[in-house]
């Protein structure tokens, strides 16, 4: 995919090694910038590349340097607490090169996590949109107009490089609908060439690819302990399915890690038989 994905990160390690699993299957050049984090960000090469800050320069200067780093000209810049749709990086990009104009930016919808208590303010920012939104655009217009303004700090700096983007002609086109793949979509890019595809939580999503049979593998942690209540990873109606244990170990803590999969339909019988 001739695409680079810009992630700025500072300090948030966990969030950023999830965000950029969402993405690996797209096999994108994936370019993660520590922004000179206490705990140095790091990633096998196969999954992306880090650059890393020798000091604190702010979300700006680490932007910058990843348009620098970057290896195509068409940049998805990405937050490292977005945790990306399987199709939105590819319906994205088609639409960016269907328009065919170098000053066309592209900003899918972004929500809260599904699995995340919403309070009314976040139902309210989730309504205007008022999250900052991952943005596809060319490099070369980024670049040929200054880059990020690195003046400007606490989101600032997308509102200034919007609006100064936009006095150079640029189109900012913010999609409106869910970034989400029906079924069958979701088997046809299964069946496409690529990384695996991973899901991460979302309780809501692993119900959809159980219930349509999309999950060639689970790798379940269970824990020594009750909660009482919360949500199921088998709920809604999951179609009966087998699975193979591949591997399993046990932690000091009594923590179960175990890896199963798929093995066909169920088979039932007698017991004792």
């Amino acid at each position: 995919m001739d695409l680079t994905i810009i992630i700025p990160t500072r300090n948030r390690n966990a969030r950023v090694l999830e965000c950029v699993h969402a993405l690996e299957h797209n096999e994108a050049d994936i370019l993660v910038i520590d922004d000179a984090s206490d705990d140095p960000v790091g990633f096998s090469p196969a999954f992306a590349r880090v650059i890393r800050h020798d000091r604190r320069r702010g979300r700006s200067a680490a932007i910058n340097t990843g348009l620098k780093a970057a290896l195509h000209d068409p940049v998805l810049i990405l937050d490292d607490d977005i945790y990306a749709a399987p199709d939105m990086v590819v319906r994205l990009l088609e639409e960016f090169y269907n328009r065919n104009k170098p000053s066309v930016a592209l900003a899918p919808r972004v929500v809260w996590d599904p699995d995340v208590p919403l309070t009314l303010t976040m139902r309210w920012m989730e309504t205007v949109h008022k999250f900052p939104s991952p943005m596809l655009l060319s490099k070369s217009f980024i670049i040929e107009n200054g880059g990020y303004d690195e003046n400007f700090t606490r989101r600032l700096e997308d509102t200034e490089l919007q609006l100064r983007l936009q006095g150079r002609g640029l189109e900012l086109q913010v999609r409106t609908e869910p970034e989400v793949l029906p079924p069958a979509d979701i088997s046809k890019l299964k069946r496409s060439k690529g990384a695996d595809i991973q899901v991460w939580g979302s309780s809501q999503l692993i119900h959809l690819l159980l219930k349509n049979d999309l999950v060639d593998e689970l790798r379940l942690k269970i824990f020594p302990l009750t909660l009482g209540k919360g949500k199921k990873i088998f709920d809604k109606g999951p179609i009966p399915a087998a699975f193979t244990l591949t591997d399993s170990a046990v932690t000091s803590t009594g923590v179960i890690l175990a890896n199963y999969k798929r093995s066909g339909k169920v088979k039932t019988g007698n017991i004792g038989a």
